[in-house]
């Protein structure tokens, strides 16, 4: 190896040994529609999901693991994460674009992906109480979920315009009213059994089974506040188990172009995910 090389790879390994041991370390990640930019803990590792990012603990080596389990001790870091997940659109000028989508896919003869598209999006949900039925939404959203397969573009084109128009008049919902709507299905402060009903007056609209039950209740809100992100106004929630009072969790709810971002502490406790969240929501930024 010449001296030029060998130059090359002790500035290369002195460059990687100085990122990785500098904390909090800036960096871009996505989650669905959302971009993002946040600092995380020293040691802490990212993964891509669908429609999330993970961030959590670097997983220990089989040596590591070995030598705590010959002391039958646990890592003092814990197994911490912070995930950030995209709700997927819960406002009305959200589900437009989504919608827009899936007229676009259904023009091009992709008839399977623009009904799943559509499917995916709360068209008949609590978020939208205005368009409840009886209403031309509803009628039309109804002949769109039971239409064939092989129905061409210019066949639904009259119901996707409907759909468009009735969201363009959808007041859209609070804040808080979204964030009710979403702490059941990220927390589990209480269990759900979500169906869509179909045929019917009431076709597609979304149900819990387990509304209203006492006995669904598994955690309770320690406390809730309206907080500023990258100077847009969020909610923040901390909750935990409803029997033992422990397992603390914190959430960030937060509207980005109608869409729902949702960041919440896992596994871990107070002392490793909730420090990890701290950092990440105390850093978070939405690339614009």
């Amino acid at each position: 190896m010449n001296a030029w090389c060998r130059v090359g790879m002790a500035a290369a390994l002195v460059a990687l040994a100085t990122a990785c041991s500098k904390p909090d370390q800036p960096l871009r990640v996505n989650a669905g529609v959302h971009r993002l930019t946040l600092r995380v803990p020293a040691g802490w590792v990212t993964r891509d999901e669908t429609g999330q990012a993970v961030i959590r603990t670097a997983p220990l080596n089989d040596a590591e693991q070995r030598a705590f389990d010959r002391k039958g001790e646990l890592p003092a870091s814990g197994f911490a994460e912070v995930r950030l997940r995209d709700l997927g659109p819960v406002t009305p000028a959200g589900m437009q674009q989504a919608v827009a989508a899936a007229r676009e896919l259904w023009r091009d003869g992709r008839v399977a992906e623009a009904k799943a598209l559509l499917r995916s999006v709360l068209l008949r949900s609590e978020l939208l109480p205005s368009l409840a039925p009886p209403s031309d939404f509803a009628r039309a959203w109804t002949r769109l979920r039971h239409s064939p397969a092989t129905a061409p573009y210019d066949e639904v084109a009259a119901d996707l315009a409907a759909i468009v128009a009735g969201l363009g008049a959808a007041p859209p919902p609070a804040l808080p009213a979204i964030v009710d709507w979403a702490l059941p299905r990220v927390d589990g402060t209480r269990l759900t059994y979500m169906w869509q009903l179909s045929g019917g007056t009431f076709d597609g609209e979304e149900n819990d089974a387990n509304a209203g039950r006492p006995d669904a209740k598994r955690r309770d809100i320690v406390w809730r506040k309206t907080v500023q992100v990258d100077g847009r106004e969020a909610e923040e929630i901390e909750t935990w188990d409803n029997l033992t009072h422990t397992l603390p969790r914190r959430l960030l709810f937060l509207l980005n172009d109608g869409h729902l971002l949702v960041v919440t502490s896992e596994v871990g406790g107070r002392e490793n995910s909730i420090r990890g969240y701290d950092t990440i929501r105390s850093s978070l930024q939405l690339m614009r």
